[in-house]
């Protein structure tokens, strides 16, 4: 009997000791997942930096092996306020003007197209393609009612070195004007760089309104100095001039920029830059970012971005000189099963264009509604 009650006081034990390792597993686990969502954003730099990153991460998927077709629409609208007369004509067009654009990329059938439209007053104005699929030596450009045929053009006398770029961007390999590039490798250098020479002073944290203001104020001055001594770390570091294809000529590149910080206007170096980031919840989820830079008459430029709804956004800026300026910005990614059916057989070599063909093209581009509004400015 006694035996048994002894086994029961061991289970007992046994049973608080296991509730006990399981209570400090939960705690630890609980405290790991605070710290993973805490550690990306736990300083204003640290907001600042996690940004970049996430932006050369995002480039980097859309420009590598992640992704393989990709369909993306873009609509821009927009109003202008302006005091300025010039600017005041061309806006009673921007303010009821729409701009869409399609992306169709198909890495696996090596094709792309790119799908352009103007609206103005909910009518549409003008439609456009663009063709091209990698191993044909010509891009294809199609304007509706300016011509009932697409026209070729020899893509590498029309871009010369530039081609390469276009080529590559099949082949799951990101490319510049460098050659190609390891953008993985290219952002976390320059993720480094930046969050050694970003001085904490720089940043400040508030609360408004709900949400936190994460903020990087300095004058122009030091932006220029940090941005000197960023671009000259990168010059003298091997590693990262070895993610260019062509390093040398990035060298070239970043010495010229160099000189030209040098060279560039001092009177404004005592003006102040402010850029603030505002994030909400424990995963810091971007919610607005603005940007103040005083101006040499007293005056200030002022940009805030904010994603009004999911996939839409709503910039606004008051630009000295130019007034109040607001766009609208829509982005739509779906789903690409092939691209859409573009025939090119009988498309038209603009080297044999004739006399009579350019005034086809002349008398059709005047007949089209999209010229009788720009004809003004023409004149």
């Amino acid at each position: 009997m006694e035996e048994e009650k002894n086994n029961g006081t061991s289970t007992k034990k046994n049973k608080n000791w296991l509730v006990i390792i399981l209570a400090i597993i939960v705690i630890a686990a609980l405290a790991g997942v605070a710290y993973y969502f805490m550690r990306s954003a736990a300083t204003p730099k640290d907001v600042f930096v996690g940004a970049i990153d996430s932006v050369f991460e995002s480039s980097s998927k859309k420009l590598g092996e992640d992704v393989k077709k990709l369909n993306t629409t873009v609509a821009i609208s927009g109003n202008i306020e302006s005091s300025n007369e010039q600017i005041s004509k061309i806006a009673q067009y921007i303010n009821q003007g729409k701009l869409t654009y399609n992306i169709q990329l198909d890495t696996e059938a090596k094709k792309a197209l790119i799908n352009l439209g103007v609206d103005y007053q909910n009518e549409n104005l003008l439609n456009g393609k663009i063709y091209y699929a990698n191993g044909d030596e010509n891009i294809y450009i199609y304007v509706q009612d300016l011509f009932d045929k697409y026209f070729k053009f020899n893509l590498k006398e029309t871009m010369g070195e530039e081609a390469s770029t276009i080529e590559n961007m099949f082949n799951g390999n990101a490319t510049t004007p460098y050659g190609k590039i390891d953008t993985k490798k290219v952002a976390s250098i320059i993720k480094e760089t930046l969050s050694k020479n970003l001085k904490d002073e720089y940043f400040t944290k508030e609360t408004v309104d709900g949400l936190t203001k994460n903020t990087m104020k300095l004058t122009i001055g030091e932006f220029k100095s940090v941005i000197k001594t960023i671009i000259t770390e990168l010059k003298n570091n091997e590693e990262f001039l070895n993610c260019f294809e062509k390093k040398d000529e990035v060298k070239e590149f970043l010495e010229d920029a160099l000189e030209g910080s040098d060279e560039a206007d001092t009177e404004i170096d005592n003006k102040n830059i402010e850029i603030s980031i505002y994030t909400k919840g424990p995963k810091f989820d971007l919610e607005k970012v603005e940007i103040i830079a005083d101006t040499t008459k007293q005056q200030q430029f002022i940009m805030t971005v904010v994603e009004t709804e999911k996939e839409k956004y709503e910039i606004n800026a008051n630009i000295p000189e130019v007034g109040k300026v607001k766009l609208n910005l829509e982005v739509k990614e779906e789903a690409l099963t092939e691209i859409e059916n573009v025939n090119v057989s009988d498309s038209f070599d603009i080297k044999n264009m004739t006399q009579a063909d350019q005034i086809k093209i002349l008398s059709n581009l005047m007949s089209m509604k999209i010229y009788q509004y720009i004809a003004p400015f023409l004149q």
